[in-house]
């Protein structure tokens, strides 16, 4: 083979450039199928109504579930729970409800959570 062999440069360089547009039409394809498997989900959450059912599960007057149920799932007892919370809101603005950016009620459980 003759290393100034133009015929066989151009074949060889014509090669190259079918493999090289495949890759691309090849990834793209992957990127456009992938994209929507890729995207954020977002689930619409009724904070309000979980709000509620804490409360009536655990702070009614009647609640559902008692004492025992309550340190058992939250691992502290309610009337520590209670001060913790207490205390936290009325020492720091973090702890209350407020209104987010979205014009909605910021996650009221978020006390527990932290």
């Amino acid at each position: 083979m003759d290393p100034f062999d133009i015929e066989t440069y151009f074949q060889k360089r014509d090669v190259e450039d079918t493999y090289i547009v495949n890759r691309f039409i090849q990834r793209r394809k992957k990127l456009e199928e992938g994209s929507a498997s890729l995207t954020r989900k977002y689930f619409n959450r009724d904070y309000a109504a979980a709000n509620q059912r804490l409360i009536d599960d655990y702070f009614a007057n009647e609640p559902t579930y008692d004492d025992a149920m309550f340190r058992r799932r939250y691992l502290m007892q309610k009337h520590v729970f209670l001060r913790i919370v207490g205390d936290l809101s009325s020492s720091d603005n973090y702890f209350t409800q407020r209104v987010d950016a979205a014009n909605k009620e910021e996650n009221p459980t978020k006390s527990i959570k932290i």
